[in-house]
């Protein structure tokens, strides 16, 4: 691991664990410590994505929430869509807005095609 992603991987003194698969890699991005909420059932699915050394916090009964190192991409919020309801990002904000541009994106570009074959 180089020193560059060292400290990318680094918060208030604690390194977390490299993973590729917290990473999100193939596709690149910066590299954002994400804080995510889930509910419950996706636990295995969280495992899967992120490892087992990844500290769940209990949020309430239904829910918990997870820190994890990843490069905010396309293909994260792909992974994080197909959740759908069951899953939130808690913060930063700034991730949340790439989020949420996403979407209003990707939704912008289906009603636009509606409009196109109404219109035809």
């Amino acid at each position: 691991m180089t020193t560059t992603m060292a400290s990318a991987l680094k918060k208030d003194n604690y390194y977390f664990d490299f993973n590729t698969n917290t990473l999100f890699s193939m596709y690149g991005g910066e590299i954002e410590h994400v804080t995510l909420q889930f509910q419950n059932r996706l636990m295995n699915a969280v495992i899967d994505r992120f490892g087992t050394d990844i500290h769940p916090r209990k949020v309430d009964k239904s829910h918990f929430e997870i820190t994890v190192p990843v490069a905010v991409s396309q293909q994260f919020f792909g992974w994080l869509f197909g959740l759908g309801k069951m899953v939130r990002i808690v913060g930063p904000e700034s991730v949340r807005q790439q989020m949420q541009k996403a979407l209003l994106e990707l939704g912008a570009r289906y009603a636009e095609e509606a409009q196109q074959e109404q219109g035809q």
